[in-house]
C-alpha cells in the first residue's frame, strides 16, 4: 500500500487500510439505508456533490498507487454494490456529465504528483513503479479515447452551437484585445467571415 511517510509500519498501513474499508462499508450501508442510488435517496443532492471528487479520484488513482480497487473489474461483482450503483447513477446525471473528471487526467495526475513530491527530486523504486503504472494507464486511456469516434449526435450538437454563435466566434477570433487566449495570433476580420 502507498503511504507518503516511510516511517509508517506495515501494521499501521494495514490498520489504515482496514479503517478506510470500514468507512466504505459504512458509506455503502448508508446508501442502502437511504434507498439509493444516491447518498440521500432517489435524487442527486449536495451530499453526492461533496463525495464526488473523492470517490471519482479514488476509483482511478487507488488501483495505481496502492492496488486498492474501489470499483470492480469488468464482469466481477462489486465489493460495495451500493457505491457501484452510485457511480452508475451519477454517470447518467446530465449535470455531472458536464463536470466529471476523466480517467486520463486522473491517471496522468498520479505520475505528475509522484514526480513533484519526490524527496530531493529523486523517485524511490516504489514511486517509479507507481509512475510507470500511472503513465501506462494514462497512455492506454488516451489511445482508447482517440479510437472512440464521437457520436453523430454530439458532433451535430457541437456544429449547431458553432453555427448559431458564428458572429461571436468571429468577433472573439478577430478582437484586437482578446478576453482570453491572448497568446493566440488573431485573425483579420475578413479571414473569419
Amino acid at each position: 500500500a502507498a503511504v507518503r511517510n516511510a516511517s509508517v509500519t506495515q501494521e499501521e498501513v494495514a490498520s489504515l487500510r482496514a479503517a478506510f474499508e470500514d468507512g466504505l462499508d459504512a458509506l455503502d450501508a448508508a446508501i442502502a439505508e437511504g434507498g439509493g442510488p444516491f447518498l440521500c435517496g432517489g435524487s442527486v443532492g449536495l451530499a453526492d456533490a461533496t463525495y464526488l471528487p473523492f470517490l471519482e479520484r479514488w476509483a482511478v488513482q487507488l488501483p495505481l498507487t496502492s492496488g486498492f480497487a474501489l470499483r470492480p473489474e469488468e464482469g466481477e461483482p462489486p465489493r460495495w454494490p451500493q457505491i457501484e450503483g452510485w457511480f452508475v447513477a451519477m454517470a447518467e446525471e446530465p449535470a455531472y456529465a458536464r463536470v466529471r473528471g476523466d480517467t486520463y487526467s486522473w491517471s496522468a495526475a498520479v505520475a505528475a504528483f509522484q514526480r513533484i513530491f519526490a524527496t530531493n527530486g529523486t523517485l524511490s523504486d516504489a514511486q517509479r513503479a507507481v509512475s510507470r503504472r500511472a503513465d501506462g494507464a494514462a497512455a492506454l486511456e488516451l489511445r482508447r479515447s482517440a479510437q472512440a469516434a464521437p457520436s453523430a449526435a454530439a458532433a451535430l450538437a457541437a456544429a449547431e452551437k458553432i453555427i448559431a454563435n458564428w458572429e461571436a466566434v468571429v468577433a472573439d477570433a478577430t478582437a484586437a484585445e482578446p478576453l482570453s487566449q491572448a497568446n493566440l495570433q488573431r485573425l483579420e476580420e475578413e479571414d473569419g467571415a
